[in-house]
Order: C-alpha cells, then sequence, then structure tokens
C-alpha cells in the first residue's frame, strides 16, 4: 500500500483497493484536518495519510465522481465506503448530477448520469418544473392573443 500519500478523502476511498484479511474487507485510512487527526478504518498493513481541502463549506463534504475530473461538495451523508449517501447534483463539470450505486464489491460511489431524464429518475423527480413553468407561461401567451 502506498505510504505518506495525500490525497482528497473521497479519491482515496475511490482509487484504493480494500485489503481482504480473512473473512473481512479493512482499510487503514489516517484523516486529518488542520491541527486534528482520527483514524477511521483499520487494517493490518499499510497508512494512507489524507489531507482534506477547505474548498467545501463548513457543512459540506467534497466528494469525486467516478470519471469525472474534480471534486464536488455535498450536503448531508455522502455516498461512500458502505453508506448509500447523497451525490453531487448537476453543476459546473458534472452537467446532469450524479447518483449513488452500490458496486459489486459491496462498495457504494458516485456515478455520473448520462442525461436530465436519468437524473431526474434517480432522485425521483416526476416532472421538471422549469419545463412545466415555461409551458404555463406558453399558455397565458396563446390567450392573451386570442383576446387581442
Amino acid at each position: 500500500m502506498m505510504r505518506g500519500a495525500v490525497f482528497s478523502a473521497i479519491a482515496a476511498f475511490l482509487l484504493l483497493t480494500p485489503t481482504t484479511v480473512g473473512a473481512r474487507t479493512v482499510l487503514r485510512v489516517h484523516i486529518s484536518t488542520r491541527d486534528k487527526s482520527s483514524k477511521t478504518l483499520h487494517a493490518s498493513e499499510g497508512d494512507v495519510d489524507i489531507t482534506l481541502t477547505e474548498r467545501c463549506r463548513e457543512r459540506e463534504t467534497p466528494l469525486s465522481v467516478r470519471g469525472v475530473n474534480g471534486t464536488f461538495c455535498v450536503n448531508g451523508v455522502p455516498c461512500v465506503a458502505r453508506i448509500n449517501g447523497e451525490c453531487p447534483e448537476p453543476q459546473s463539470n458534472l452537467l446532469y448530477g450524479s447518483y449513488c450505486a452500490q458496486q459489486s464489491s459491496g462498495y457504494y460511489e458516485c456515478l455520473p448520469c448520462s442525461s436530465w431524464e436519468e437524473w431526474r429518475a434517480h432522485n425521483e423527480i416526476e416532472d421538471d418544473e422549469e419545463t412545466d413553468q415555461r409551458d404555463d407561461g406558453d399558455d397565458s401567451d396563446d390567450s392573451d392573443s386570442s383576446d387581442a
């Protein structure tokens, strides 16, 4: 395992292959933020040092999306390791947002959506509200022109 490497917290989870010891999968990670540090996951071999960036706001978590360059911020519990959590919404460099998916290893990770329809489906959004508002506006314009 790589010693002394510095990664963003989530990139480390996505780039490292967990080690199987006996019947359980374990990974040793040392996370440090400013002057504080804590051990989160432990294994019998290897260490990876992770330095969190200050890019996200206080209550946000930096998160990566597989196949997309950059780090994104999410509110709430992030999609990582064994947690089916939050993934980044549509934004610059992530046009259609992302969704949390469980991989064959059992671990969760954020994957990019390839269309608005896919993003709405993963977020359980039935209708596009912006399109509905434009349609409502178009209907009122038609009625005004017929009165004139």
